[in-house]
C-alpha cells in the first residue's frame, strides 16, 4: 500500500464518512466532486468495497482497542511450550491493538518466575505494528514507578519479531476491585489519585498513554494499582523513539471511543490533556458506575458529535435518573440500591456526596475542549485531595457564594445565629438583582442595567422599613414576605412610574412570588400587569413578554381557567421558538408549564410530544435540574394518562430524586411529582405506598406552606382517594372536609374545585351510609351549579352518578336509574375522561343489585369498544 501521509489519511476519513451517510446512487457524483486525487479516491472506493462486501465492517466499533470484553482462551500459543529465550509461553491472556500478551515462567538455570510477555500480534507482522511494539517497549524501559507495571527483558524472537517481558499483575480492573470490595467513595479517591501519580509521572517522562481505561489498571489483593498497556502511547520526544514515530492520523483510530478524548476520536493533536478527560471518564464510572456518554452507534461522525456536541449529565443526577439508553427511552441504566451499595451507603446519601464539588471536579476533567479541562493530571489530584480535606476546590472557581458556604461549614458553632439571617437576606436581595437584570431591551442597554440595579435595591430597603424611621428594629425584622409583597405594591407607583422596565420585572417576580404563596388572585393582577407593561414596551414576540406569558397561564390553571391557560401557554412557547433571545432553559420552562396544563384538560395526545421535547432539551441543559424534573413529571403524567402505570412509577420516582439532590429532602418542590406519583400508585393498587407519598408530600406542604394553603388541599383530596379506595371512608373523609375548607376559603364558593371537593365529601358520605345527608348535599351542589356550568359537563355527571348510588342504597331504584345510565353515557362521550370507569363501576352495582346481568354486559361492552 502507498503512504498516503497524514494529511491524505485525515481527508480519507472525512470523505468516507460523508458518503457512508450517502445512497450508493449518490455516492458517484459525490466522490467526483471531493476527490481530486486519485490516490484519496481509489482507497475510499476500497474501503466502501470492504464495506459492502463485509455487511457493513465500517458500521461496527472501528474504534475500539480488541482486549476490552474479549475472551482469549481460544487464542493459540505460537506453538506447544514454546520458548522466547529463557521464557515459556503458558497461555494468552490478552490482546493490545498490535501485540498479543502472553503469560509465561522465566525457566533458567538463574531462577523461576511468572511473567508477561508481549510480541507481535498473530496477522499483525508489518512495519508499522512492529515498530508500534519496539516504541512500546522504549517506553516502558523509560518509567520506573511503583504504579507502572515494570519492564523486566526485551529483544527479538529468531524470526526477528520484537518482544518484551514485563511484571505479572494478579489484578483485577480497578472499577471491578472497587465494585467487589464495596469500596466508598472516599477509598475510591484515594485509589484513584494513586492512579493518577502513574499518569503524572508518564507525563514528566514525555509519555501520553492515549488508552487509559479499566482494563488497562488493575489493581492488586493489597490495593494497589499498576497501569498497563502502552501500546498505543504517545512519545512527546522523537528522541526516545527507537525509529521515527508514525503519523498522527495512521494511529487515530486506535483507541477505546468510550473513554477517548473528542481530540482523539477528530484525529487532532493529542496531549496530556486526552489523558486528563479519560481519567474523567474513568473517575465517573468509579463514582456512578455509569459511562458519561452514550452512542447511538460506532461510526466515527456520531461519536465525534456526541464528545463535541453533548455534555455529560452530572454524576449526581446520573445516580439519581440514570442516562437515556440508546433508544431514547428514559430510565436509569443501573439498579440504585446496588450501585449505593457498592459504594458502603444508600442511593440518597450517595447524591448527596456527588452533588457540587465532585460533580464539579469530574465535569470539568471531561470538557469538550482541552483548555478547558485542568491542566494536567496532578492539577486534578489536587483538586481531589482538597475535596478530600474539605478545602474548596478550583473546579467551582472560587465563587462567593460557594467560598462562603465553605467558611461557614467550618465555623457552624461560632456563626450559625448571624449567618442565618444573613444569608437569607443575601439570598433575596440577589435574586431580586438577578431577575432585574434579565430584563433585556437593545436601546442603551448598560444604561438600563444600571437604573434597574440601582432601583430594586432601593426598592427593597423601603418594602421592609430600613429608610422608614416610623418603624422599630423588631417591626422591619418580623416583617412576613406577604406583608413586604403588599408594601412593595403601595411602592411600585411612587419609585417606578418613569421606568416601565423595571417596574415589569418586579410585578414579574412579585407575582411568582405570589403563585408560590398560593395568592393565586392576586398573582394574576401583577403578572397580568407585568404582561401588558412589556407588549407594549417589547412587543409579543420578545423573550421577556412570553415568560411572563407563561407563569401568567400557571396563575390562571391554578383559578380553573384552563383555555385561557392553553392558550396562553402556547402563545409563549411559540413566541420563545420565534424569538432570537430566548434560551433553551427559558423554552424547556414553558414547554412544561403547556403540558401541565394540557394534561390537566386531558389533551394527552398533544401533550406526549412537547414532553419529550421538553425532556429532551432538559436533559442538554447544565444547571437546569429543576426544569429537568418537571419535565420528566409531565411526560410520567401522560404515560400515567395512557394507564402505562409502572412506566411512570420510575419516572415520578427520577423527578423526585432529581429535586431532592437540588433541595434536599423536604423542599416544597417535591409536591409535583409526590402527587402524581401516589396517583400512580394508587392506579396500581399499592396503597400502601401511595399513601406514604401522600403523606410525606403533606409533612413537606404543612411545613412549609401552613396548613392554608390550597396545594395542601390537593394533596389531602387525593391522600382521601387513596383512603377511600382501599375502604377506610373515615379517614377518608376527614381529609375531603380539610380539603373543601381550604379550597372553599381560597378560591370562594364558585369555584369548580368547591364543587369537585364537594361530590368527593359525599361520595364518602354515601359509602358511610350517612344517605339523607349525602342527597340534600348533593342536590343542593347540582342545583347550584347546573346554571353555571355546560350541560355536559363531567363533574355536573359525576355528581349525578353519586346522587344515583347514594339513591340506590335507598332502594329507590327508579330515581336512580336515569341519573346511573345518563352520567355514564355523558362522560363516555367525553373519551378522555377518566371518571368514565368510575360512573360505570356504580351503574353495574345498580345491576348487580337488581339482578340484571344482560344490562351489564352491555354497559361494560361499550366502555371496551372505545
Amino acid at each position: 500500500m502507498q503512504d498516503l501521509g497524514a494529511e491524505r489519511w485525515q481527508r480519507m476519513w472525512s470523505i468516507l464518512d460523508q458518503a457512508m451517510s450517502l445512497s450508493s446512487d449518490q455516492r458517484g457524483a459525490f466522490l467526483e466532486s471531493s476527490c481530486d486525487d486519485p490516490l484519496l479516491r481509489d482507497m475510499v472506493e476500497k474501503m466502501l468495497e470492504v464495506d459492502a462486501s463485509h455487511s457493513g465492517f465500517l458500521k461496527q466499533p472501528m474504534f475500539e482497542v480488541p482486549g476490552e470484553d474479549q475472551d482469549f482462551t481460544s487464542e493459540p500459543v505460537r506453538r506447544d511450550n514454546d520458548r522466547i529465550g529463557p521464557y515459556r509461553l503458558q497461555r494468552c491472556i490478552g490482546q493490545g491493538g498490535m501485540g498479543t500478551v502472553y503469560l509465561a515462567i522465566r525457566d533458567d538455570d538463574t531462577f523461576q518466575r511468572r511473567v508477561v510477555v508481549k510480541l507481535a500480534r498473530f496477522g499483525m507482522e508489518n512495519a508499522e505494528a512492529l515498530r508500534r511494539l519496539r516504541t512500546e517497549r522504549q517506553i516502558l524501559a523509560s518509567l520506573d514507578h511503583p504504579y507502572v507495571a515494570e519492564l523486566y527483558d526485551g529483544g527479538s524472537t529468531e524470526d526477528q519479531l520484537p518482544y518484551f517481558v514485563m511484571e505479572y499483575v494478579e489484578g483485577v480492573p480497578i472499577d471491578t476491585f472497587c465494585d467487589t470490595n464495596q469500596l466508598s467513595i472516599d477509598e475510591r479517591l484515594t485509589l484513584f489519585r494513586k492512579v493518577c501519580s502513574a499518569v503524572h509521572y508518564a507525563h514528566q517522562n514525555l509519555v501520553v498513554h492515549r488508552d487509559l481505561k479499566p482494563s488497562n489498571i488493575l489493581v492488586t489483593a493489597d490495593g494497589e494499582p499498576k497501569l498497563l498497556d502502552f501500546g498505543i502511547a504517545k512519545l512527546l520526544n522523537p528522541e526516545l523513539s527507537p525509529s521515527p514515530l508514525e503519523s498522527t492520523a495512521t494511529w487515530q483510530r486506535l483507541l477505546t471511543p468510550q473513554y477517548a478524548s473528542p481530540e482523539q476520536v477528530r484525529g487532532k493533536l493529542v496531549t496530556t490533556a486526552s489523558d486528563v478527560f479519560s481519567l474523567g471518564v474513568l473517575l465517573y464510572k468509579l463514582l456512578t458506575g455509569q459511562l458519561p456518554h452514550r452512542f447511538s452507534e460506532r461510526s466515527p461522525s456520531e461519536i465525534e458529535r456526541v464528545l463535541t456536541e453533548r455534555e455529560p449529565t452530572r454524576p449526581s443526577l446520573t445516580v439519581a435518573v440514570g442516562l437515556p439508553s440508546e433508544d431514547g427511552q428514559e430510565g436509569a441504566e443501573a439498579n440504585a440500591d446496588e450501585i449505593s451499595r457498592s459504594r458502603r451507603t444508600t442511593p440518597r446519601e450517595l447524591r448527596r456526596l456527588l452533588t457540587g464539588d465532585l460533580d464539579s471536579i469530574v465535569l470539568k476533567a471531561l470538557r469538550s475542549t482541552p483548555p478547558q479541562r485542568y491542566g494536567s493530571v496532578e492539577q486534578l489530584a489536587a483538586d481531589i485531595e482538597r475535596y478530600q480535606n474539605g478545602l474548596v476546590v478550583l473546579a467551582r472557581q472560587g465563587t462567593w457564594r460557594y467560598r462562603t458556604v465553605k467558611f461557614l461549614r467550618r465555623n457552624r458553632t461560632l456563626l450559625v445565629a448571624s449567618a442565618a439571617g444573613l444569608m437569607l437576606l443575601m439570598a433575596f436581595v440577589a435574586a431580586m438583582a438577578w431577575q432585574s437584570a434579565r430584563v433585556a431591551h437593545e436601546r442603551d442597554q448598560a444604561r438600563l442595567e444600571g437604573e434597574k440595579k440601582e432601583s430594586v435595591l432601593a426598592l427593597l430597603l423601603d418594602v421592609f422599613g430600613l429608610n422608614d424611621p416610623t418603624l422599630n428594629d423588631r417591626d422591619k425584622a418580623g416583617m412576613t414576605v406577604g406583608e413586604a409583597l403588599a408594601r412593595s405594591g403601595l411602592l411600585l407607583d411612587r419609585r417606578l412610574r418613569g421606568q416601565p422596565e423595571v417596574r415589569a420585572e418586579i410585578l414579574h417576580v412579585t407575582g411568582t412570588i405570589y403563585l408560590h404563596l398560593g395568592l393565586h388572585r392576586r398573582a394574576r393582577e401583577q403578572l397580568q400587569q407585568a404582561w401588558e407593561i412589556r407588549r407594549a414596551l417589547l412587543g409579543d414576540e420578545a423573550r421577556e413578554t412570553a415568560r411572563t406569558l407563561s407563569v401568567l397561564s400557571r396563575a390562571l390553571h391554578h383559578q380553573g381557567e384552563l383555555d385561557t391557560a392553553v392558550d396562553y401557554s402556547q402563545r409563549s412557547v411559540s413566541a420563545l421558538r420565534r424569538s432570537g433571545e430566548a434560551t433553551r432553559a427559558d423554552l424547556v420552562a414553558s414547554l412544561n408549564r403547556l403540558v401541565a396544563v394540557l394534561c390537566q384538560q386531558g389533551e394527552y395526545d398533544a401533550a406526549e410530544p412537547l414532553a419529550a421535547e421538553a425532556l429532551t432539551f432538559a436533559r442538554e441543559l447544565p444547571g437546569q435540574d429543576q426544569e429537568l424534573a418537571f419535565a420528566i413529571n409531565g411526560l410520567a403524567a401522560v404515560r400515567t394518562a395512557r394507564g402505562e402505570y409502572e412506566k411512570a412509577v420510575v419516572l415520578y420516582r427520577q423527578s423526585v430524586a432529581v429535586l431532592e439532590t437540588l433541595w434536599g429532602e423536604d423542599h416544597v418542590a417535591l409536591m409535583p411529582p409526590l402527587n402524581n406519583l401516589g396517583l400512580a400508585l394508587r392506579h396500581l393498587e399499592d396503597f400502601a405506598a401511595a399513601e406514604e407519598a401522600y403523606e410525606r408530600n403533606l409533612a413537606i406542604l404543612r411545613e412549609a406552606l401552613g396548613d392554608d394553603h390550597p396545594d395542601l388541599a390537593a394533596s389531602l383530596n387525593n391522600l382521601g382517594g387513596v383512603l377511600f379506595a382501599k375502604g377506610d371512608y373515615t379517614g377518608a373523609l376527614s381529609r375531603y372536609r380539610e380539603s373543601l375548607r381550604i379550597v372553599h376559603d381560597s378560591f370562594g364558593p364558585d369555584h369548580r374545585l368547591v364543587l369537585l371537593v364537594s361530590l368527593r365529601v359525599d361520595a364518602t358520605r354515601v359509602r358511610l351510609g350517612h344517605l339523607e345527608e349525602a342527597e340534600s348535599d348533593l342536590r343542593r351542589q347540582l342545583a347550584h351549579w347546573r346554571p353555571k356550568l355546560a350541560e355536559d359537563d363531567w363533574m355536573l355527571a359525576l355528581g349525578d352518578s353519586i346522587l344515583g348510588e347514594a339513591l340506590t342504597a335507598q332502594g329507590r331504584y327508579d330515581e336512580a336509574e336515569p341519573l346511573l345510565t345518563q352520567s355514564f353515557l355523558t362522560l363516555l362521550q367525553q373519551s378522555k375522561h377518566r371518571r368514565k370507569r368510575e360512573a360505570l363501576d356504580r351503574l353495574v352495582a345498580f345491576y348487580e343489585t337488581r339482578g340484571e346481568p344482560q344490562q351489564i354486559a352491555r354497559y361494560e361492552a361499550m366502555l371496551a369498544s372505545e
